[in-house]
């Protein structure tokens, strides 16, 4: 690494250290993380190869997953529409408005009475 040799160029006190190499080969390391002023996820993110093993990683995967799901289910909260069938409560048209109609007339109006109160109830 031709970093490591400029960094020990640029620090010649390293050289009387128990362990100029090993000082040397961290301080570039950690620039290299840190290197996106200062931002350590910038760095990260900018090293390819860091990047493609930690996307390999399958706790990070799982992890990732389940707070973007948590954040779609939230999505509510935000004035999103909810997700349709995610088993959280209000995400759902309930089945029966305890009304049966008795021709198509009525089944069309009691349906957009159902679906007006749902879209009324994720509007607030």
């Amino acid at each position: 690494m031709p970093q490591i040799s400029q960094i020990i160029q640029e620090n010649p006190g390293l050289l009387s250290a128990n362990n100029p190499l090993e000082i040397a080969y961290k301080t570039v390391v950690s620039n290299s993380l840190l290197g996106n002023n200062g931002n350590m996820i910038d760095g990260i993110l900018g090293n390819e190869e860091l990047k493609g093993q930690l996307m390999q990683n399958p706790q990070l995967k799982e992890a990732i997953i389940q707070q973007y799901q948590k954040e779609l289910n939230n999505g509510a909260a935000q004035g999103l529409p909810p997700l349709m069938g995610n088993n959280q409560t209000g995400t759902q048209i309930p089945a029966s408005g305890g009304e049966l109609p008795r021709n198509i007339k009525d089944a069309k109006q009691s349906a957009l009475r159902r679906l007006q109160t749902y879209s009324n109830m994720n509007m607030q």
